[in-house]
């Protein structure tokens, strides 16, 4: 069976299969389809899972990157902001007072 070249074709061949599919349920079809076209569902199907397995990877070390280097510019900002200034009185004459929390943690409570 040659695949259909325009979408005209295509939706001939679907109004074709229609009342075969009808009423069927989805197990049953693929066994009331060729051997071929099942064999070529298989084998789309299994690369298809093997790409989404991929981008899941490469999106959950994109992530963890990410988050990396956001957590590492926000400790650098904390720590210039905390810097001990010996001349200024905000700094110099409460050593103990409680700092604020870093703004991209304030805002992204996900680092």
């Amino acid at each position: 069976m040659a695949l259909p070249r325009t979408a005209e074709e295509s939706t001939e061949r679907l109004e074709q299969l229609r009342p075969l599919a009808h009423g069927m349920t989805l197990g049953a079809a693929l066994q009331a389809a060729p051997a071929e076209a099942r064999a070529r569902l298989t084998a789309a199907t299994n690369r298809f899972q093997d790409v989404l397995t991929l981008h899941g990877r490469v999106l959950m070390r994109i992530r963890n990157a990410s988050e990396g280097i956001i957590k590492a510019v926000a400790e650098e900002v904390e720590k210039r902001r905390s810097r001990a200034r010996p001349y200024s009185p905000a700094h110099g004459a409460r050593p103990n007072a409680p700092r604020p929390a870093s703004s991209s943690l304030l805002y992204n409570a996900v680092v």
